[in-house]
């Protein structure tokens, strides 16, 4: 079972996952509990401090959550990166495809504009 810690801030929705990695043995179950959640509301910050290791399963996900994000005409952002997380995403270039913020407090000034 996957832990998430969820919390609103003016009609963004925070939802932080409480696993230290996601990759094949859980990305299912990530995925299912996420479903519900996203429907929450069109602003999602995914702080993903616990996470220390993503691989290419894991990574399918978030890229999963994007699209249903996009499909609801709602925005991702990711915050509080890992750096083997952060290098993966670089690695792979999807640091250009998706908002990435060093904090939380940064990643929520950003919906200000």
């Amino acid at each position: 079972m996957i832990e998430f810690s969820q919390v609103l801030h003016d009609g963004i929705n925070e939802l932080t996952p409480r696993i230290k990695s996601l990759d094949a043995s859980n990305v299912a179950v990530f995925k299912d509990m996420l479903r519900e959640r996203l429907k929450d509301s069109p602003c999602l910050l995914m702080n993903l401090e616990h996470i220390e290791f993503l691989d290419s399963s894991g990574l399918g996900a978030l890229v999963w959550m994007l699209r249903e994000m996009e499909g609801q005409a709602g925005q991702i952002k990711l915050c509080n990166l890992q750096k083997p997380v952060v290098m993966l995403l670089e690695v792979v270039r999807m640091h250009r495809v998706f908002d990435i913020y060093n904090d939380k407090s940064e990643a929520l000034k950003s919906w200000e504009k």
